[in-house]
């Protein structure tokens, strides 16, 4: 154990094996566990069993037995239609939003134009 402290008053260390020794450790290096879950994003799915960004990565996620049934986990940061959509949906509101406050302002200049104008012209009569 190198740079720490390390004395007979301390109950538990949590520590790592870094290189395997001549013998094996009962119940620590005699057998290999699988990891329980698999990915849960898209995107670690996809590095996992090499896919391309065409391929549906919902063919691909880890199932479980859980019972009778398989379980899986929900995808996260999977891009569906809806999703793009939505996305489509959003900015054609931003655009649509911006076209608005672009006439509101130059109807806005036209208005102010006019009444500096009048007040030149009251300001001549004078």
């Amino acid at each position: 154990v190198r740079s720490c402290i390390v004395g007979p008053d301390l109950a538990a260390m949590a520590l790592v094996i870094v290189k395997k020794g001549a013998e094996e450790i009962p119940g620590l290096t005699d057998d290999a566990k699988p990891r329980r879950l698999g990915p849960k994003r898209a995107s670690n799915i996809r590095k996992l069993f090499a896919l391309e960004k065409k391929d549906d990565v919902r063919n691909f996620v880890v199932r479980r037995e859980a019972g009778k049934k398989k379980k899986a986990p929900r995808i996260q940061r999977l891009v569906t239609p809806s999703l793009l959509q939505r996305k489509r949906y959003f900015k054609s509101q931003t655009r649509n939003k911006m076209e608005v406050a672009k006439k509101l302002k130059q109807e806005y200049q036209k208005r102010l134009s006019e009444y500096r104008q009048e007040q030149k012209e009251l300001r001549a009569a004078e």
